[in-house]
């Protein structure tokens, strides 16, 4: 279904991330919304909203939303901010939620 009224190319983007349950929630909402805000698909002055959407077995995930210039982006405007997201958390010691695997030498 689309709205053929509307002749503006701007649309909002959503992102969604799980983070570990011992990772600090203010401290990746934060960076989240950073990571978001200085993406070049964004528009210019645009705020993240960054929220907290559920408590999950393997995690707490995260969704975001902000508005990007081109609907035609949206794709490669998700991936992108997507990693940069996941290189901003590596960066600053925010863990993934997910399944932890531990191997044992016997």
């Amino acid at each position: 279904c689309f709205n053929h009224s509307y002749n503006g190319k701007e649309v909002s983007m959503e992102n969604s991330i799980k983070i570990d349950y011992g990772a600090d929630v203010d401290k990746a909402i934060k960076i989240m919304a950073e990571t978001l805000e200085s993406s070049p698909f964004v528009v210019p002055g645009a705020k993240a909203s960054v929220r907290l959407a559920s408590f999950e077995e393997l995690g707490i995930q995260l969704v975001s939303y902000i508005n990007i210039k081109d609907v035609a982006d949206k794709g490669v405007a998700i991936s992108q901010t997507n990693i940069a997201i996941l290189k901003a958390f590596q960066q600053n010691g925010i863990a993934l939620g997910g399944k932890k695997v531990q191997i044992k030498n016997i």
